[in-house]
């Protein structure tokens, strides 16, 4: 992939602003040389392309650097994707659809892409494709606690109507699916009302005995 800054002439630690109007400066320029004739319309055409290519790049590397992430790999090299760590921070941040636009731009789909694919249809309650993409990252990597505890905690919540899966989950974690505590279910609160029944008619059993 073309360093996109290089299609805008401008290097990685330009501000944002600078980035964007740069943008709409080759836009407009490339807009109007693609209905030139011959081959400086093509060539006005093949830029403009390129460009949006770029921008659709730098925007998303705008937010990665609001967050703390940036442009380039610790060696200087060019980075195409902020990669995984960026979807982590971004669900954290309870921010779904760039969640999702980021999964989207990484080419590169193991078993721990799934896992947070999952996530965000977790949050976005399709817990069916959820689900699938859980069983795909077990399916490439078996031995994978978090996964099986991640199914697990997801078979839980698909088995009891009366969970809302926005509304599980500890504070700090982004959903249940990610090491969130446990659901207060309908069985839990089942065992609960047995042991506050069993108090009391132990304490009515004393209560006769001292009678």
């Amino acid at each position: 992939m073309t360093d996109p800054y290089r299609v805008l002439g401008l290097p990685p630690a330009s501000p944002d602003e600078m980035l964007t109007a740069r943008y709409e400066e080759l836009r407009a320029r490339f807009s109007e040389e693609r209905f030139l004739d011959g081959e400086a319309g093509n060539e006005g055409a093949r830029r403009l392309m390129e460009l949006e290519d770029a921008w659709s790049f730098i925007r998303q590397d705008m937010t990665r650097r609001q967050m703390g992430g940036g442009a380039q790999n610790a060696d200087g090299s060019f980075n195409a994707s902020g990669g995984l760590a960026v979807v982590d921070a971004l669900l954290k941040a309870g921010k779904f659809t760039e969640a999702q636009q980021e999964l989207d731009s990484i080419t590169i789909r193991d078993a721990e892409w799934h896992y947070y694919q999952a996530i965000v249809y977790y949050k976005r309650e399709w817990l069916t494709e959820s689900r699938n993409h859980l069983n795909i990252a077990i399916s490439m990597d078996p031995n994978n606690q978090k996964y099986q505890e991640a199914a697990g905690r997801l078979n839980n919540v698909m088995g009891n109507p009366n969970v809302n899966p926005q509304s599980v989950g500890g504070h700090g974690n982004y959903n249940n699916m990610h090491g969130g505590r446990p659901m207060d279910t309908a069985g839990n609160a089942l065992c609960r009302c047995c042991q506050i029944w069993a108090c009391t008619e132990c304490l009515c059993c004393l209560c006769r005995m001292c009678g």
